[in-house]
């Protein structure tokens, strides 16, 4: 059988809502090295950990890399192979590289409409 794992790399706390998919070949952490000192090599200097969160019923594409101090609003798609540095509100599709939004549910209308790159 082919591997079709995901990784989460945790040093304090990532939390996943209730009802959320999550893809193949996943990565979230919720961990950095810091790389400020440039007298050290980057895997020596310090981790800096913040708390990671996705949502409830959000879906996360294959290949999508979740970086440490996201946070994924309720309901919210993530494309495939997209990498999130910023958080995403609720109801929201991102993709890219780095991950923009670029659809929102318009609750008045009931549909997904076109998010504005002045939006979000």
């Amino acid at each position: 059988p082919t591997r079709r794992s995901s990784d989460l790399i945790c040093a304090n706390r990532i939390e996943v809502g209730s009802g959320t998919t999550v893809s193949s070949f996943v990565f979230i952490t919720d961990l950095d090295h810091d790389f400020n000192d440039i007298s050290k090599p980057v895997m020596q200097q310090a981790l800096l950990v913040r708390e990671t969160s996705i949502g409830k019923n959000c879906f996360i594409g294959t290949g999508a890399k979740i970086m440490a101090g996201v946070h994924i609003g309720e309901h919210s798609v993530i494309g495939a192979n997209a990498v999130v540095a910023c958080d995403i509100p609720p109801f929201c599709v991102a993709v890219g590289i780095p991950a923009r939004v670029i659809k929102r549910f318009n609750f008045g209308t009931n549909t997904w409409e076109k998010w504005k790159e002045t939006g979000v």
